[in-house]
C-alpha cells in the first residue's frame, strides 16, 4: 500500500511537471531542445578600469568593449544545462583562463553539475572575448526536454529497483591508462631485464663517473633505449592527463585535447600528450647535440640525454605510482596547483645539477663551456617554465 502510494505521487508530481513545463516554459538551444531556467541577457558586466571592478554593461557606455562577463551561480543551478551562443567568432574564459573558441552559429552546451565538479566552486565567472557589444551573445540555464519528459515514463519497477552507483569515466580510464602502464613496464622488465636495472637502479642515478662507450649510453635511439623512452612519455603523459582533467593544464591544451570527460575521449587524450611528449624529447635530443656542437662539447650528448631520462623515468614512475593511487581512490580530490610546480622545479633543478657532475667527472671540458651550455639546454627551459606557470 505505501508503495503504491509513492508510486502515485511520483505520477502526480512527473505530471504537474509536464504540464507546467509544456503552458509556460519558453524553449531555447539548438532545435528548441532545452526549455528555459534563467536568461542572462540582462546581467552582463564589463571590466571597468576607473574602478578596477566590473560594472554592469551600458550599451551607450560600453560600444567599442569586446569583453563581457556573467556571474554564474552553479550551486542553485545543479542538474540544468548553461547553453551559450554566439552569431560570430568568440573566445570562451571561465575565471581567467581560456576555454574554447566559440565558433559563429553554433551552440556551446555545457553541464553545470561537470562545471561544478571541475571548478569546485559555487560560482564562475564567464566572460565572452571578441565582439563589441552584447546582442550577438546568448547564454541561458536550461533544462533538457528528453530529461523532463523521461521523468513520466520511469515506471514502478524502475521506481522501485536500486542499482549502484556507476563508476564515473574519469574513474574507469585512469584505471585503463593504469593497467595498461603496468602491462609496458612488464613488458620490458621481462624483454631488457639488464637495461631495466640501468635505467631503475637509484645507486646507479647518482654514480656520476660512468662511461661514454657504455651500450646504454652510446645508443639513446637503438631499439631498447627508445623502448623505454617510450614507456618514460607514457608515464608523464599520465601526470598530464590527470592535471587536464583537473582544469589545471596549459592554455593552448585547449587548441589540441578534446573537452569531455567520457572514457573515449580521456584515451584519446592521454595518447595524444604520449606522442606530443615523443616528440619533445626527441626534439630535446637534437637540442643537446646542436648546441653541444656550438660549445664544444659535442661528446657530452649521450650522457647527458642518458641522464635525462633515467633521472625522470625514476621520478615519474614514483609520481605516477602515488598520482594514480590519490587519484582513483579519492576521484573528487583537487590537486594543489602550487605545491606540483615546486615538486617539478626542485626535481628540474635536481637534474640539471646530477646532469653537470655526470658530465664534468666523466668526460674532460672545460667548465665554462658546460655552464654555458647547461644554462641554455636545462636552466633556461626551467626559468621559461616557472614564468609562464606562475
Amino acid at each position: 500500500m505505501q508503495k503504491t502510494a509513492l508510486f502515485l505521487k511520483y505520477v502526480l508530481v512527473s505530471f504537474l511537471l509536464l504540464l507546467s513545463a509544456f503552458s509556460y516554459a519558453t524553449e531555447v538551444g539548438p532545435k528548441k531542445g532545452y526549455y528555459l531556467v534563467h536568461d542572462f541577457e540582462d546581467d552582463w558586466t564589463v571590466y571597468d578600469n576607473r574602478q578596477k571592478a566590473n560594472v554592469p554593461f551600458v550599451s551607450e557606455q560600453h560600444v567599442d568593449v569586446p569583453s563581457h562577463t556573467l556571474n554564474i551561480d552553479l550551486e542553485s543551478n545543479r542538474n540544468y544545462t548553461l547553453l551559450v551562443f554566439s552569431e560570430t567568432e568568440n573566445f570562451l574564459f571561465i575565471n581567467g583562463s581560456l576555454r574554447q573558441k566559440l565558433e559563429a552559429g553554433k551552440w556551446l552546451k555545457m553541464s553545470i553539475d561537470s562545471l561544478y565538479r571541475v571548478y569546485k566552486k559555487p560560482e564562475i565567472a564567464l566572460t565572452i572575448f571578441g565582439a563589441t557589444g552584447i546582442s550577438t551573445k546568448r547564454v541561458y540555464v536550461a533544462h533538457d526536454k528528453k530529461a523532463i519528459l523521461a521523468i513520466g515514463e520511469v515506471s514502478q519497477e524502475k521506481l522501485l529497483l536500486a542499482k549502484p552507483k556507476p563508476l564515473h569515466n574519469e574513474h574507469d580510464s585512469l584505471v585503463l591508462i593504469s593497467v595498461f602502464l603496468i602491462i609496458i613496464f612488464a613488458i620490458l622488465a621481462n624483454t631488457y631485464n639488464r637495461l631495466l636495472n640501468q635505467y631503475y637502479n637509484p645507486k646507479n642515478l647518482f654514480t656520476f663517473l660512468i662511461r661514454e662507450q657504455a651500450f646504454v649510453v652510446n645508443k639513446p635511439f637503438n631499439q631498447m633505449t627508445f623502448a623505454f623512452i617510450i614507456f618514460l612519455c607514457f608515464l608523464t603523459a599520465f601526470v598530464f592527463i590527470i592535471l587536464h582533467q583537473n582544469n589545471q593544464f596549459f592554455s593552448f591544451g585547449r587548441y589540441i585535447l578534446q573537452e569531455g570527460d567520457t572514457t573515449r575521449v580521456i584515451l584519446t587524450n592521454y595518447f595524444k600528450i604520449a606522442a606530443i611528449l615523443i616528440m619533445g624529447i626527441t626534439l630535446k635530443f637534437l637540442l643537446i647535440s646542436s648546441v653541444g656542437n656550438v660549445f664544444n662539447v659535442d661528446k657530452t650528448a649521450f650522457v647527458h640525454f642518458f641522464k635525462i631520462v633515467q633521472s625522470s623515468i625514476q621520478f615519474y614512475t614514483v609520481v605516477v605510482f602515488l598520482a594514480a593511487i590519490i587519484a582513483i581512490s579519492y576521484p573528487g580530490l583537487v590537486f594543489d596547483w602550487q605545491l606540483l610546480i615546486n615538486i617539478a622545479i626542485g626535481f628540474y633543478v635536481l637534474r640539471a645539477i646530477i646532469v653537470y657532475l655526470t658530465i664534468e667527472r666523466s668526460i674532460p671540458v672545460k667548465k665554462l663551456y658546460l655552464f654555458s651550455y647547461l644554462c641554455i639546454v636545462e636552466i633556461l627551459p626551467i626559468l621559461v617554465g616557472v614564468r609562464y606557470l606562475s
